[in-house]
C-alpha cells in the first residue's frame, strides 16, 4: 500500500534538489500549486497521468517516486496496460497496492484479468470496490446477490438504480422483513423504499412496516400513520408508534378523548 505522506515527503525533496518552487513545478505540470502543496502535505497523490511528467522532471524512475517497485503503475502511467497484460498475470495484492493510484477504468481492465477464480475474485472484490467503476460493480452484484448472499460490503458501492430494482426483487419474495435482513434499506433512495412501503400499506396496512419504518422519510411514514388512524382507529399505528412524530399522537388524542 503507498504512504501518500511518503510519496508527498519525496516529492518534496526533488523538488527542493531541482531548486524549484511549488508554483514552477506547477506551471511546469500545467496544474495549479494548491495541488502541487496537496501532494506534498500527503493529503493527495498525483494523477497517475502525471506521474511520467514528474518522474522526467525529477529524472528519477517511477519506482523511484512512489518508493515502490510495481509494474501495474509504470504499465498504467506510460498507458500500456494492454501489451502488460499479454505478459503478466495479475496479483490480487499487486492490484490491491497500486488501486489507489490508478483510474477506475484502468482498475477494471486489471480486476477482469486477475488470475484467481471466480471466488477469490469476489473475495478480492470487497478491498477493491472502492476503487472500482460502478458499471462493474452493478454488474457483478446484479449476478451473485441473493438473500442468502447480500454481499453487503458491496452495497455502498452499487448503483440507486441497482438498489432499487434489488430491493423490489427482494421484497416480492419475502416482504419487508426479508427486506430488513437483506441489508439494502440504508442504500436505498427514498422514492423506491416509499414506492415498496405503499405496496405494504395497500396490502396489510402498517404492521409489517415496521421492518423499514427506521429508514422512512418522517413526513411520508407520518403521512401513512394519519390514513391509518383515519381508517382504522389508534390501534393501526401500534406497530410504527415509536417512529412516529409526538405531536401527531398528541393530535390525536386531543381530537378524539378531550
Amino acid at each position: 500500500m503507498f504512504s501518500m505522506q511518503e510519496i508527498g515527503h519525496r516529492i518534496n525533496a526533488l523538488r527542493k534538489q531541482q531548486n524549484m518552487t511549488q508554483m514552477e513545478l506547477a506551471d511546469k505540470l500545467n496544474i495549479s500549486f494548491q495541488a502541487v502543496s496537496s501532494w506534498e502535505r500527503g493529503n493527495t497523490m498525483p494523477d497517475i497521468a502525471k506521474l511520467p511528467e514528474l518522474s522526467a522532471l525529477f529524472g528519477v524512475g517511477i519506482d523511484e517516486l512512489l518508493g515502490s517497485n510495481s509494474p501495474i503503475l509504470r504499465a498504467a502511467a506510460e498507458n500500456d496496460l494492454e501489451n502488460f497484460l499479454q505478459t503478466h498475470k495479475i496479483d490480487v495484492q499487486e492490484l490491491s497496492d497500486a488501486a489507489p493510484v490508478l483510474k477506475p477504468a484502468q482498475v477494471d481492465v486489471l480486476f477482469e484479468n486477475i488470475d484467481a477464480e471466480t471466488d477469490k475474485q469476489l473475495e478480492s472484490l470487497n478491498a477493491l470496490a472502492p476503487f472500482l467503476s460502478t458499471a462493474l460493480i452493478d454488474e457483478i452484484v446484479e449476478k451473485h446477490f441473493s438473500e442468502e448472499n447480500p454481499m453487503p460490503n458491496l452495497l455502498p458501492f452499487i448503483s440507486s438504480e441497482l438498489c432499487g430494482k434489488l430491493a423490489q426483487k427482494v421484497y416480492t419474495h419475502s416482504g419487508t422483513k426479508g427486506l430488513a435482513k437483506a441489508k439494502l434499506l440504508p442504500f436505498l433512495p427514498q422514492k423506491d423504499l416509499q414506492s415498496i412501503a405503499m405496496q405494504e400499506f395497500s396490502s396489510t396496512g402498517l404492521d409489517l412496516i415496521r421492518y423499514i419504518a427506521p429508514f422512512l422519510d418522517s413526513v411520508f411514514l407520518n403521512d401513512l400513520a394519519r390514513q391509518a388512524l383515519a381508517r382504522d382507529g389508534i390501534r393501526a399505528i401500534i406497530p410504527i408508534a415509536p417512529f412516529l412524530d409526538h405531536a401527531l399522537l398528541s393530535e390525536y388524542i386531543k381530537e378524539q378523548y378531550l
